[in-house]
C-alpha cells in the first residue's frame, strides 16, 4: 500500500522537531540558594545572628569576634555585665585596684587578659579566678603594685608578663606545669632566691625566653628548662654560678649576665662548657680578671667590657672558632 507523498513529509517533520527539542535545549541548571547567616540562641531564648556584637560595657568599645577594649578610659572597678563570650580584654592603662573570681570566673573563652599599668595589689587579686580561665593563653599584668604572683595560673598560659611590679615570690604553679608555655617576663621586680622555688619552672618543657633581671637574685636559678634559648639575668646581685647551672640547656643561644658580682672564684672551668648553642655572652660589668675559661665554641659574640681582664692569653680564645665580636672597653 502506498502512502501520500506529502503525509511521509509531514511525518519526518514532525520526528525532526522533537529530536531538536531533546538534544538542542540548554541544560537546566538549579538556582544556588543564598546562604544565610548562623543564627544562635541565648540562654534567654532571645535568636541572635553571628555578627550582633557583645553586650559592652558603657565605657568600652566591643566587636562581634570577641574582643572588649576599656583600655585607658579611666576605670577604678573592673567592668561589669562582660559577655561570657569574651576572648580578648583590654584593660591597660586605667586604676583599677581590685579583681575577684567574681569578675571574671565566668570568662571560659578568654584568650588574652591585659591588665598592664593598673593599681592591683596582691591582696586585690583573687587567685581562683585565674585557675577558672581555662583558655587563657596571654596574661599581662606589668607595672602594677603585686607583692606576690598568684598561686596558681592556667595550664593554657603561653605568655606572662609581670615585670616592674613588687613581687618577692613566685610559687610552683604560678608558672610550673604549664606546657604550652613559651615566655615568662619577671624583670624589674624584687625577688630574692629565697623567693623562688627550686622547682619553679618544672613541667613548663616548653619556655623558650626568661627574663629576670633587674631583680635581687644572689644565685643562678636551678633547674631551668633545658627548651630555653633565651636567658636575661642582668642587673642582679648573682656572685657565683653554681656547678652544672647550665649544664641541662642544649637549646641556649642568649645569655645575658652583665651588671653583677660574677668573678672567676664564682664559676669553674665548666660553666659554660655544655652550651653548645650559645652565640650571645654579655659577661660586662662584673668582677672578672680573666677571660673565664671553657667558652663554648660556637659563641659568635663575646662582652667582657668593664671588668678587671689585663691581659688575654694568646690561647685563651682558641677554641672559640666561630667568634666575631670581642668587646673589652673599659
Amino acid at each position: 500500500m502506498a502512502f501520500p507523498k506529502h503525509s511521509i513529509l509531514q511525518a519526518l517533520s514532525v520526528l525532526l522537531l522533537a529530536w531538536m527539542l531533546v538534544h538542542c535545549q540548554a541544560p537546566f541548571k538549579p538556582e544556588e540558594e543564598e546562604e544565610e547567616e548562623p543564627i544562635k540562641e541565648t540562654d534567654t531564648g532571645t535568636v541572635v545572628t553571628k555578627s550582633e556584637p557583645l553586650e559592652c560595657p558603657p565605657e568600652c568599645s566591643c566587636t562581634a569576634e570577641g574582643a572588649v577594649d576599656c583600655a585607658g578610659v579611666d576605670l577604678t572597678e573592673f567592668p561589669a555585665k562582660l559577655s561570657d563570650k569574651t576572648r580578648q580584654l583590654s584593660l591597660q592603662n586605667n586604676k583599677i585596684e581590685k579583681i575577684t573570681v567574681e569578675h571574671i570566673s565566668h570568662l571560659h573563652q578568654l584568650e588574652t587578659l591585659n591588665l598592664q599599668n593598673n593599681l592591683l595589689t596582691t591582696d586585690g587579686l583573687e587567685d581562683e579566678g585565674f585557675e577558672m580561665l581555662e583558655q587563657l593563653n596571654y596574661l599581662y599584668l606589668a607595672n602594677n603594685k603585686l607583692t606576690s604572683a598568684p598561686k596558681v595560673l592556667p595550664p593554657s598560659l603561653v605568655s606572662a608578663d609581670f615585670a616592674a611590679n613588687k613581687l618577692t615570690r613566685i610559687y610552683l604553679y604560678t608558672f610550673g606545669h604549664k606546657p604550652k608555655l613559651r615566655s615568662v617576663y619577671l624583670h624589674n621586680n624584687k625577688l630574692s632566691d629565697a623567693g623562688l622555688p627550686d622547682h619553679a619552672f618544672n613541667g613548663s618543657d616548653n619556655l623558650e625566653i626568661l627574663t629576670m633581671s633587674s631583680n635581687c637574685l644572689g644565685v643562678v636559678p636551678r633547674n631551668l628548662p633545658s627548651s630555653l634559648y633565651r636567658l636575661h639575668l642582668k642587673s642582679n646581685k648573682l656572685e657565683k654560678i653554681p656547678v652544672g647551672a647550665f649544664d641541662n640547656l642544649p637549646n641556649l643561644r642568649e645569655l645575658y649576665l652583665q651588671n653583677n658580682l660574677i668573678s672567676n672564684e664564682g664559676m669553674d672551668n665548666e660553666t659554660f662548657s655544655q652550651l653548645s648553642s650559645l652565640e650571645y655572652l654579655d659577661l660586662s660589668n662584673n668582677n672578672l680578671s680573666v677571660v673565664p675559661k671553657g667558652l663554648p665554641r660556637n659563641l659568635v659574640l663575646l662582652h667582657l667590657e668593664k671588668n678587671s681582664i689585663r691581659s688575654i692569653p694568646g690561647d685563651a680564645l682558641t677554641s672559640v672558632r666561630n667568634l666575631e665580636y670581642l668587646l673589652l672597653q673599659q
